[in-house]
Order: C-alpha cells, then sequence, then structure tokens
C-alpha cells in the first residue's frame, strides 16, 4: 500500500509532466507552421496515444495566440486553460453570423441515442455550448475517407 509521500510524489510528477507536456507543445507550435497543423496532430497523436482532435484544437489556439504577439514563455506562464479559453471565447466574439437552429424529423428513438451521445461527449470533452460539440463532430467527421464511411454505413445495415 502507498504511503502518504508516494501518493504526494506520483501527485507531483504528474502536475510536472503535464507542465512540461504543455511547454513542448509551445515550442512545437511554435515550429510548426499553420499549414502543417493537422499532419502534426495526427503523428503526436499516434505516437503519444492521445485524440488527434484534441491536439489539434491546442495546436490551433497556440497558433491563433501566437499570431496575437504572444511570447513562448507567457503562453507557458499563462498556460492551457487560459490558452484555450481565450481561443473559444475569441473565436465566438468574432463570429459574424448569427448562430442557427438545426431541425430535422428523426424518429423518436434516434433522437434520444442523439441526446444522450451529445450529453456524454460533451460530459467527457467538458464542452459548455453545443457549437462546441459540432465543431468536434465534424472535425472528427472531415478525418474519414469515403471509404471508411462507406464500411461504417455497411456495418450498421
Amino acid at each position: 500500500m502507498a504511503t502518504q509521500a508516494d501518493i504526494e510524489q506520483n501527485a507531483n510528477q504528474f502536475v510536472a509532466n503535464a507542465k512540461g507536456q504543455w511547454t513542448e507543445l509551445v515550442k512545437l507550435a511554435r515550429n510548426t507552421t499553420p499549414r502543417n497543423r493537422a499532419q502534426a496532430a495526427r503523428s503526436l497523436a499516434e505516437a503519444a496515444g492521445v485524440g488527434k482532435s484534441t491536439l489539434l484544437r491546442k495546436l490551433e489556439a497556440l497558433h491563433a495566440a501566437m499570431a496575437a504577439g504572444l511570447e513562448d514563455e507567457e503562453l507557458i506562464a499563462k498556460g492551457q486553460r487560459w490558452t484555450l479559453a481565450k481561443f473559444i471565447a475569441d473565436k465566438r466574439n468574432n463570429r459574424d453570423d448569427e448562430q442557427v437552429v438545426l431541425k430535422w424529423l428523426v424518429s423518436p428513438e434516434n433522437r434520444d441515442a442523439a441526446h444522450e451521445n451529445f450529453w456524454r461527449i460533451g460530459k467527457i470533452l467538458s464542452f459548455t455550448t453545443s457549437d462546441q460539440l459540432w465543431a468536434f463532430l465534424n472535425s472528427q467527421m472531415e478525418q474519414w475517407s469515403d471509404e471508411e464511411i462507406k464500411h461504417a454505413a455497411g456495418e450498421m445495415r
């Protein structure tokens, strides 16, 4: 059984690793062009075993902050939460178009399943708006090849 000292050491190491990972991602973003952002996210995600869309969003947020003039040290100090929150707020504030309501006729079973899945995704990824959910879903679907879509549809039948 772990002692309190072991638990504290593990917790401190976890925090240090998380801060170190953010530091390295900031440096990587500085040396990655926006044009190569998707490929970098894909490669990193595969190598690290993490979600590609999450890495892509972090790189987008870092590139936006860097384009606004923030230096690496400032981004490292402000941290990941601040950088991503500012990115999302800026996107929302810079939107020219009004948001729209999407409406489809679906069976009650599909509506219920969609609500449950949307709620689950939002909870897992800490989304606070439906726009975040749709951006995530679109980013996932954009990765699928035509063959992958056909294969997935074949599994459904």
